[in-house]
């Protein structure tokens, strides 16, 4: 487990202690899409990731600003091509062009 605050230093707001698991696509997206909702909360590594209480509970880690740096850090840790893949095969009963790897790094 990562003992820092991921998105340390961003919005001029001072971490807190507290590190929880964020989830970079949220789970309401999946909107009764039981097969999406399913995998995101098994809370895949490529999918989550650690910041603190403050980011997280004041919703600053949702803004596109946030998503997109979380998003840049798991092309570090995965690689692009599997990043693009782990989106891209999310089974969406309809498109969801806006949840693209593409889509949520240009914000």
């Amino acid at each position: 487990m990562i003992e820092y605050c991921r998105l340390a230093g961003s919005h001029g707001v001072k971490c807190t202690q507290k590190i929880e698991l964020h989830h970079i696509i949220g789970i309401g997206k999946a909107r009764g899409n039981k097969a999406v909702r399913q995998i995101l909360t098994s809370n895949p590594p490529e999918l989550t990731e650690w910041v603190c209480s403050a980011h997280n509970v004041g919703r600053w880690a949702d803004t596109s600003e946030s998503r997109s740096k979380l998003l840049r850090l798991k092309i570090e840790e995965f690689g692009y091509e599997h990043m693009k893949r782990t989106l891209d095969e999310l089974p969406w009963k309809v498109p969801r062009p806006e949840l693209t790897l593409e889509a949520l790094l240009d914000g």
